[in-house]
């Protein structure tokens, strides 16, 4: 999924946050969504999996709250599109400050978007940036780093993810890309389909929900067709179409590595 150079810099972070030996504050900054994503999933696992040599065929109790976001030491603000609030950021803060995890344990909050934190958003995150709690890891991350506030670029270290020419895949025709993404559903190759939707989430909402519905058609397996249909209503509910998209990956990821 990533360059090398990429990968280098994962690892990195991923280490030191095992051996402690990184700032709890940090900026990653990419340059496409689906790389952040990547990079968002595969830092949370590392940290929380209790199965470390075999992340990418885990089925610990942890590894499957995260696939279902629903681990409690993982806190999201933002969506890549829109502005983020003060009373966003002070909710979460609160939620951290009110929750029964023991301090022993690793936290994180990541805001998706940093660049869209507005100022009063912004100002309310630095007591929390200056002085984290015990144990928690802010990670801020940003397809545009020179529109993020000096005030929080300069309490943060940073990250910085080379483009990664994830390219926009074209097929003769709708039948071949849903053969395509249909193969790619299994756990080698599951990362392929981070490339297709890439493409796929560039077309309007009933293109979308078209190559959905293909799927649909052609899957055999029960599980996949309920995610299928969950995006395909998220969408034609106007959800954001990228997380939306996104969101579906994982979640088959999770059911393939159970």
């Amino acid at each position: 999924m990533l360059k090398e150079n990429n990968e280098l810099i994962l690892n990195k972070i991923v280490n030191d946050i095992d051996l402690d030996k990184i700032s709890n504050q940090m900026i990653i900054s990419v340059k496409e969504f689906q790389t952040a994503e990547y990079i968002i999933s595969k830092i949370v696992n590392n940290i929380f999996c209790l199965n470390k040599n075999r992340i990418l065929n885990c089925n610990c109790h942890v590894h499957n709250k995260i696939s279902k976001n629903i681990l409690s030491n993982i806190i999201v603000t933002g969506d890549y599109e829109n502005l983020i609030k003060k009373e966003e950021i002070i909710k979460s803060i609160n939620i951290f400050s009110m929750t029964t995890i023991t301090k022993s344990e690793k936290k994180i909050y990541i805001i998706k978007g940093a660049e869209l934190l507005t100022s009063s958003a912004a100002n309310s995150l630095l007591k929390f940036l200056e002085e984290p709690p015990l144990n928690t890891y802010i990670i801020l991350v940003t397809l545009n780093e020179g529109k993020i506030l000096e005030t929080i670029n300069s309490r943060c270290i940073k990250f910085r993810f080379i483009k990664n020419d994830i390219n926009s895949v074209t097929y003769p025709n709708s039948s071949e890309l849903t053969n395509m993404f249909l193969k790619n559903l299994s756990p080698k190759n599951i990362v392929n389909n981070y490339i297709l939707i890439n493409d796929v989430r560039t077309k309007n909402k009933n293109e979308i929900n078209k190559f959905l519905q293909e799927i649909i058609n052609n899957a055999q397996n029960f599980i996949f067709k309920e995610i299928l249909l969950e995006t395909q209503i998220n969408i034609s509910k106007n959800q954001n179409k990228n997380l939306s998209l996104y969101n579906m990956l994982f979640k088959f990821e999770k059911e393939l590595i159970n």
